[in-house]
């Protein structure tokens, strides 16, 4: 798998989707970074920080070094991480739901998550529908936007970027990939739902937040209203009408 991102065709999609992420990632200090799946390491100089870590599938060795671990089983702390980067790890991974449920475990309250993600319309997705053969990256799952940002609402995710990117053929030649470049400014301008990957920004929110019970809305309620006497006299505490016996 690692071999395909390492391509002439992979390392142009690299490209491509650092570029995206240069424009829709807040540029800040990250305490922690955490990298996960078969992409490659991102070299985009807007991501500070002094802790990053680089988790990969124990089926994938030839990656830099790092952890090797199951991505629905992260060693991480839970709300320790500030930026996780998902570069094509959900595309590959046997449930992609649960993945993605653990990487919300581990994510500090407002942290962010990147997610790259192969996309199963335009020239990239018929190719796949076609049957162009089995192998990486035409075996990965291809998740639609739709779906992802379904998912990302359930769990408490707030997309805040995103965008297509790589409206070029899927072509293992240099040449022609540089000869097709005007095919992304047409693609951002005309098309731009039908790149080949695209790139999701979502921000995990603030655990502060928390649900009023039914009883405390009902006594803030009645704390500003009257309440008129019905059938017997009563008296007001503290918001909540008791009734008096006579």
């Amino acid at each position: 798998m690692t071999n395909w991102f390492d391509s002439i065709l992979g390392v142009a999609l690299h490209e491509a989707e650092e570029g995206v992420i240069s424009t829709i990632l807040p540029t800040r200090y990250y305490d922690v970074v955490v990298e996960v799946g078969p992409g490659r390491v991102s070299t985009f100089s807007g991501i500070q920080s002094e802790r990053r870590v680089r988790v990969s599938p124990p089926s994938i060795t030839s990656l830099p070094a790092g952890v090797t671990a199951r991505l629905d089983q992260l060693p991480l702390m839970a709300r320790s991480v500030d930026l996780v980067l998902l570069r094509h790890s959900l595309d590959f991974a046997g449930d992609p739901r649960h993945v993605l449920r653990e990487v919300v475990q581990i994510m500090a309250p407002e942290g962010l998550v990147v997610i790259c993600g192969f996309n199963p319309l335009g020239l990239w997705g018929g190719a796949k529908m076609m049957g162009r053969n089995r192998q990486v990256p035409w075996n990965g799952r291809y998740l639609s936007l739709r779906r992802l940002h379904d998912w990302l609402s359930l769990l408490q995710l707030r997309v805040i970027g995103g965008r297509s990117c790589f409206y070029r053929p899927p072509l293992q030649s240099s040449r022609w990939l540089e000869s097709l470049g005007f095919m992304e400014v047409m693609g951002d301008r005309w098309w731009p739902l039908l790149g080949g990957a695209y790139v999701v920004v979502a921000r995990k929110r603030s655990a502060s937040a928390r649900l009023v019970p039914a009883q405390d809305r009902f006594h803030r309620r009645a704390s500003s209203r009257r309440f008129a006497v019905v059938g017997g006299a009563h008296r007001q505490l503290g918001g909540v009408v008791k009734r008096v016996r006579c």
